[in-house]
């Protein structure tokens, strides 16, 4: 078969023309995408940044409110004597060329509206997908903003810190990568976070109720007044002192410690899965609920109505108490001192109970244990019917009870000074010791 050489060079030159415009067609198209404000970046390399100053001045009258909404960067707000809201404005973007990432940044979209006092500021990332090739960091816009002192403010950003100082106006921050701190803030205070630390300091939010909520991050608290106050992480420590609230206290966490100290309440909650707990020098109107799973739990010189502790696995310890107290424990020692006019339910599984105090007398008192000694030091001069009871172990008492019924190493019953109400002791295995308690000098 003769081929025909004429026909074979314009089949050449035709796929040669198709190649060139499929290779026009495919620049043109990258040209183009890599040139939009977002969408799909077939190739980009920006290893350097820019960045872009602007100020804007904004005239308000009487209370402001401020709310403004970023995708990356971080914010302060300032309270200053003024009428004037003065917006400082950072933008940093990155590019392949000093040149292209100054214009970038020149171009990121900073919206800023004013209706009368309402001031509206958003900055949103356009969508980019880059297939192949990567920036040196984020496009981002960082705001430092002055605002009067009766200022309200909302305030978001995605990643980026957050700072409020000063403000008497209701205040909202959130955020989910970046620090956020407010301090010297007076009106009702939110603040929520995924992936970061809280930080307040000398915050009074009057009677309105306080929120502070972070996922993973720790939460530092020193000087806060307010009704209700919630603070909740899921992965972090909280470290509280100098709160009064005229409400409740609830303080949650599931993996990592709580210190609270200093305060004032109505009530105070606590819950924790894994971590310890210490409560100190508080004064509480009606009563306080702990409970914890793994982790000790220790309560001082904190005056309240009632006392619920709970733990699965850890010692728990409460010093300088009076009232109702009901202690239960899984695996861990039960230690009770300096105790008033005490009102006694305590149950533990495996470890020792200890009490040294004075107890309610016209109240009836329980101590149960299954694994360990129970060792009560009450005043001599204490006026009880008493129930001692152990299976394997002994019963020891140093003070004056006269037996009723069988006397056994195991079982002792009688009364203490005449009798009163019952004292009420039993464990599986161990000892039972009952002594005078020594009066403080």
């Amino acid at each position: 078969m003769k081929r025909n050489p004429i026909l074979i060079i314009i089949l050449s030159i035709g796929l040669l023309l198709v190649c060139a415009l499929c290779a026009l067609t495919g620049y043109s198209t990258y040209t183009w995408l890599n040139r939009q404000p977002g969408g799909i970046r077939l190739w980009n390399i920006a290893p350097i940044s820019a960045q872009v100053q602007e100020s804007q001045d904004l005239e308000v009258s009487g209370s402001t409110t401020l709310e403004l909404h970023s995708d990356a960067g971080s914010i302060t707000v300032t309270a200053t004597e003024t009428d004037h809201i003065e917006v400082d404005m950072t933008r940093t973007a990155w590019a392949a060329t000093e040149e292209d990432a100054r214009l970038a940044a020149e171009n990121l979209p900073v919206n800023i509206t004013q209706n009368g006092n309402r001031i509206s500021i958003d900055f949103e990332q356009p969508d980019e997908i880059t297939l192949v090739g990567g920036r040196g960091g984020m496009n981002s816009v960082d705001f430092t903003i002055q605002v009067p002192v009766d200022t309200a403010v909302i305030l978001e950003t995605s990643f980026g810190d957050i700072s409020l100082n000063g403000t008497t106006g209701t205040a909202e921050l959130s955020g989910s990568f970046g620090d956020l701190t407010v301090s010297q803030v007076t009106g009702a205070l939110t603040m929520r976070s995924s992936q970061s630390a809280l930080t307040v300091r000398d915050v009074d939010a009057g009677l309105e109720t306080v929120t502070l909520d972070t996922s993973f991050g720790d939460i530092r608290v020193n000087g806060l007044t307010g009704g209700d106050m919630v603070i909740r992480t899921s992965n972090g420590t909280i470290s509280a002192q100098n709160l009064n609230s005229t409400g409740q206290i609830e303080l949650q966490d599931q993996f990592g410690d709580i210190t609270l100290s200093q305060f004032s309440a109505a009530r105070l909650s606590i819950t924790s899965s894994n971590g310890r707990v210490e409560v100190e020098a508080g004064e509480l109107e009606e009563g306080m609920e702990i409970t914890n799973s793994f982790g000790k739990v220790t309560v001082r010189s904190t005056n309240a109505d009632a006392y619920d502790l709970e733990t699965s696995n850890g010692e728990l310890s409460l010093e300088g108490c009076r009232g109702e107290i009901n202690l239960n424990n899984s695996f861990g020692d039960i230690l009770v001192t300096r105790a008033e006019a005490a009102i006694l339910t305590i149950r533990t599984a495996n470890g020792r109970i200890a009490f040294s105090g004075s107890l309610n007398p016209a109240s009836a008192h329980s101590l149960e244990n299954s694994f360990g000694d129970i060792q009560l030091t009450i005043p001599a001069d204490s006026v009880f019917d008493i129930e001692f009871e152990t299976q394997f172990g002994e019963i020891d008492s140093d003070l004056p009870i006269t037996v009723s019924g069988a006397l056994t190493p195991t079982s002792l019953q009688g009364t203490l000074n005449g009798g009163g109400a019952l004292l009420e002791a039993t464990t599986s295995n161990g000892d039972i010791t009952l002594t005078a308690l020594v009066a403080e000098r």
